[in-house]
């Protein structure tokens, strides 16, 4: 039993740990970039390679990327040559020391955990904390973020036996039956505050056959204990772990550079195994880098976000579109786009809408999971206006991507697994394939529409409508909207207009909706209204609401308790909408206001409980 206080140089160079359960093949062998990175690769895993050695890898057969640049404050001229491999990252750190600190790794699991992604000594980046598994089969709950809540937990008294179980929540109980294992918590490091539990303490002061000096030698795995994992920042737990699709029982404690894992029931050499932490942190650095399982929807979302203007992003919508079998018509009711409609009381776009959504991602305004909530129950989908749980809808959403996920070349799967992939373009990215928490999604306004279609439009697909029905977007837009005076022309002729292409006969989802219909079975909808929300969302994208002056009255703290919450705002029409007149079809005989201020537009609490706080009324003039 020890006590370890850090030595000042243990900040450089770790040699990475192995992994037998967690692998997944590379993508392709790359050759090693430079000799020092060779040099410090092959001291470890040239013996296993070459030699047939009965060893976990340290770094891997081989690098899974070529070389790299990456931003480093300190390195010369603030980019320093970087090398993943599955096990780890190795960087060229020669402009600070000489061999073997000329080659380091940093700290991964930290990065991943806390969500600040290290660009200099004392400079981050800050994402969402990685929703990867730590170890097993992807798709494993515990992931680095579960794990980063147990960071802080009291370390156990040296010579404790581990019976400690955390589960797929973070939650840690007792287990007694455990003990059988014998494992005990062997080494207490004051600088993190964490003991270290004696399989890995073991593994760390290993000595084993490595190569250096041109041959093999009998010596140290790791010049320092730490050397390859960095301090411990998690005490060591029990876990449920899925590997190979079936449930077994390990020892998981993660450190600064790697978690470790002991399966008592694998041979010797593989009982203490390091999870994958370079493909890890490489899906997490680089989300566009680990595309979807459908090469349409990669294609299809990496054209919307890569258009470098709107006239461009709007070509590529209507790609998207004709994709999924969706109609656009202009306003004259002429077909631009055959889609799965088959009359004018259906869904399809008009092209000014188009224009709209492309405006709206142009403009990086984004959506979250109660927006969605929130629009989903003005189109009365649920009975007695009862409003949605934006967890509920949370758990559609990934139920849906992963339905997807298991089925990508599914017609259906296209539009789920679109969402997925422009999650990982955003600022701050996400991947859907895990379990994202609900206040870390938020979808650009093309991913926001497709998961309100995916929801949607299953519900009233197979549903008549009354044949003439009308949008009452007019009515209900609170004076945004108004009707021309022509309404419908002579040349729209409903029951031949809006026949969409013979060869499309249903629209791309389902996903999404059979989730939501398992989690809300009293979700219907009712047609009229599903589709003037639709319509709605996407006027929704062009309208903004922002305040014209500081003047706030509310009632709280306010000496008179109950007082009107009051406000100036100023309502716009973001986009210049050419074809602003919409003569046939759906919403026929709308006209939709110029760009700048909408004069005179008073808007209202969404909600009925907080309509006791007034409304917010722009003013007579509402100037610009």
């Amino acid at each position: 039993m020890h006590r370890f206080t850090r030595p000042v140089h243990l900040l450089a160079i770790m040699v990475v740990l192995t992994t037998f359960m967690t692998s997944v093949p590379a993508a392709s062998g790359e050759p090693i970039a430079t000799d020092p990175f060779e040099r410090t690769w092959q001291r470890t895993d040239k013996p296993v390679r070459d030699d047939g050695l009965q060893r976990t890898w340290m770094w891997g057969p081989e690098p899974f990327t070529d070389a790299k640049t990456e931003s480093y404050a300190e390195a010369p001229g603030g980019t320093r040559t970087v090398q993943y491999f599955d096990k780890s990252r190795m960087e060229d750190n020669n402009y600070r020391g000489s061999a073997p600190w000329d080659v380091t790794n940093g700290l991964l699991v930290v990065e991943m955990m806390t969500g600040s992604m290290q660009v200099g000594d004392n400079q981050f980046e800050q994402r969402q904390p990685a929703q990867i598994n730590v170890a097993g089969d992807p798709g494993d709950p515990l992931t680095y973020a579960v794990l980063a809540g147990v960071r802080s937990h009291a370390p156990l008294a040296i010579g404790t036996t581990i019976t400690q179980r955390i589960n797929a929540s973070g939650e840690v109980s007792d287990d007694s039956s455990l003990a059988t294992y014998g494992v005990t918590a062997t080494t207490l490091v004051d600088a993190s505050g964490h003991t270290v539990a004696s399989p890995f303490w073991d593994f760390m002061n290993a000595t084993g056959t490595v190569y250096e000096n041109g041959g093999t030698t009998n010596a140290p795995l790791f010049e320092n204990p730490f050397y390859a994992t960095g301090l411990p920042i998690t005490e060591a737990y029990w876990a449920d772990i899925t590997l190979g699709g079936v449930q077994r029982e390990m020892l998981l404690q993660c450190f600064e550079r790697r978690c470790l894992t002991y399966t008592p029931g694998n041979p010797a050499e593989w009982q203490v195994e390091a999870g994958n932490v370079g493909q890890h942190y490489y899906r997490w650095r680089y989300p566009e880098a680990n595309p979807g399982p459908n090469a349409t929807a990669n294609a299809l979302a990496d054209a919307v976000t890569q258009a470098p203007d709107d006239a461009a992003r709007k070509q590529a919508l209507m790609n998207l579109f004709s994709a999924l079998n969706v109609g656009v018509y202009a306003g004259d009711g002429t077909m631009l786009l055959g889609g799965a409609e088959r009359r004018a009381e259906d869904f399809y776009l008009y092209e000014l809408e188009v224009e709209m959504l492309a405006g709206a991602i142009g403009r990086g305004q984004t959506f979250g999971i109660i927006d969605l909530a929130m629009q989903l129950t003005t189109m009365e989908l649920l009975p007695d206006g009862e409003m949605f749980d934006p967890e509920v809808v949370r758990q559609a959403l990934l139920g849906g991507i992963a339905a997807a996920e298991a089925d990508p070349n599914a017609f259906t799967s296209v539009s789920p697994l679109i969402v997925r992939q422009l999650g990982l373009t955003q600022m701050q990215p996400y991947d859907l394939f895990g379990d994202v928490p609900l206040d870390t999604i938020r979808m650009d306004a093309l991913a926001y529409f497709l998961v309100l279609l995916d929801i949607t439009v299953p519900l009233f697909a197979d549903k008549d409508i009354e044949a003439g029905a009308m949008s009452q977007l007019i009515a209900n837009s609170n004076g945004i909207l108004t009707a021309s005076d022509r309404q419908l022309l002579a040349a729209c002729d409903p029951p031949t207009m809006f026949q969409g292409d013979p060869f499309k006969d249903a629209y791309g989802w389902t996903k999404i909706s059979a989730e939501l219909l398992q989690l809300v079975p009293a979700a219907a909808g009712k047609v009229t209204a599903v589709l003037d929300g639709l319509h709605g969302a996407i006027l929704a994208f062009s309208v903004g609401v922002t305040e014209l002056d500081q003047r706030l009255e509310t009632h709280y703290g306010h000496e008179s308790p109950g007082a009107p919450l009051t406000f100036r705002v100023k309502v716009e029409m973001r986009d210049d909408v050419t074809k602003a007149l919409v003569d046939c079809g759906w919403i026929a005989g709308t006209t939709f206001p110029p760009k700048g201020p909408i004069a005179g537009v008073s808007v209202h609490w969404f909600w009925d409980n907080l309509e006791k706080h007034g409304q917010i009324d722009c003013g007579n003039a509402c100037p610009s």
